[in-house]
C-alpha cells in the first residue's frame, strides 16, 4: 500500500510540474520580480549620477570675508569629497547589479523556451510510466527519476530564484531600501539650497576720520565675528550632509550587492543541493 501511494504521490508531482511548466505561471512570477528588481536598480543608478552633478556644483562652493578690504575665502563643499568618490563607486554598484539582474532576466527567457518544454514534457511522462509499468527494469526506473529531478531543477531553479529573492526583499529590505532612497532625496535638496545660498557678505572700510574709523573697525568685527559663525554653520551642515549620504548610500549598495548576487546565488546554491540530495538519495 505503501508503495502505490509513493507512486501516486510521484506521479501526481510529475504531472504538476508539467502543467506549471506548460503555464507559465513560475515564468510569469519570476518575470514580474525580476523587472521590480531592475525598476529599482536603474533608480538607484539614476540617484547616483544626479548626486555627481548636485555635489560636483557643490564642491565649487565659497565662502568669503572680507573685512577692511582683506579677503578670507573658504569652500566648505570640499568637505564632500569622499561622498563623491563614494558616488561614484556606488554608480558603478548600480550598474553592476542592473547587468546581473538583466543576465538572470536572459536565464529565465532560456529556461521558458518552448522547445524545453516539450523536453520535459517527454522526461515526465517517460518518468511516470516507467513507475507503472511493472516490465520496466529497475534501474532505468531510477535513472528516469534522477533525470526528472534533474529536468525539475534545470526548468524552474531560476524562476524560483527570483520569486524567492523578492519575498526576501519585501521582508528584510524594502523599509531600508525605500528609507535610504527618501534620505538621500532629501540631503540631495538640502545641497542644492546650500549650494544656492549667497556667500556670506563682506564688510568694507570706507572711513574718513578717526571717529568713522573706530565706528568701522567695530562693525568690521562684528561683521567677522558673524561671518565666522555663518561659515561654521555652513560646514556643519556640509559634514553633516556628507554623513548621511554615506551612511545610506553604503545602505543602499549593501541592499543591492544582497539582491541582484548573494540572494541568488545563495538560493540557487540550496536548490542545487535539494535537487542533489534527492537524486543521491532515490532508490
Amino acid at each position: 500500500m505503501q508503495h502505490i501511494a509513493t507512486k501516486i504521490l510521484l506521479t501526481m508531482l510529475l504531472l504538476g510540474g508539467g502543467l506549471l511548466n506548460s503555464s507559465g505561471l513560475l515564468d510569469r512570477a519570476g518575470e514580474k520580480t525580476i523587472d521590480a528588481a531592475l525598476t529599482r536598480s536603474l533608480s538607484a543608478f539614476a540617484i547616483a549620477r544626479g548626486l555627481n552633478a548636485v555635489i560636483s556644483a557643490a564642491q565649487g562652493t565659497e565662502l568669503s570675508i572680507e573685512p577692511m578690504g582683506v579677503g578670507l575665502t573658504l569652500t566648505p563643499g570640499q568637505v564632500l569629497d569622499p561622498v563623491n568618490d563614494l558616488v561614484e563607486r556606488f554608480s558603478w554598484v548600480m550598474l553592476a547589479s542592473s547587468a546581473s539582474l538583466g543576465m538572470q532576466k536572459i536565464f529565465l527567457s532560456i529556461s521558458a523556451w518552448p522547445a524545453i518544454g516539450w523536453v520535459i514534457w517527454l522526461v515526465f511522462l517517460c518518468t511516470a510510466l516507467s513507475v507503472w509499468l511493472p516490465v520496466c527494469p529497475q534501474m532505468i526506473r531510477r535513472g528516469l527519476v534522477r533525470a526528472a529531478i534533474i529536468v525539475f531543477f534545470i526548468r524552474f531553479s531560476v524562476p524560483m530564484v527570483f520569486v524567492l529573492n523578492e519575498l526576501t526583499y519585501r521582508e528584510f529590505l524594502a523599509v531600508q531600501y525605500q528609507q535610504s532612497t527618501r534620505s538621500i532625496e532629501q540631503a540631495n535638496n538640502e545641497l542644492k539650497e546650500l549650494t544656492t545660498e549667497d556667500a556670506v557678505g563682506s564688510a568694507a572700510n570706507s572711513s574718513s576720520s578717526w571717529f568713522e574709523e573706530l565706528s568701522a573697525s567695530l562693525n568690521v568685527k562684528a561683521a567677522v565675528l558673524e561671518g565666522i559663525a555663518a561659515i561654521r554653520e555652513k560646514m556643519r551642515k556640509f559634514e553633516q550632509i556628507a554623513t548621511d549620504m554615506t551612511s545610506q548610500l553604503l545602505q543602499l549598495i549593501a541592499i543591492f550587492l544582497l539582491q541582484s548576487i548573494v540572494f541568488p546565488l545563495l538560493f540557487l546554491y540550496l536548490l542545487y543541493r535539494a535537487a542533489v540530495f534527492m537524486v543521491e538519495n532515490h532508490s
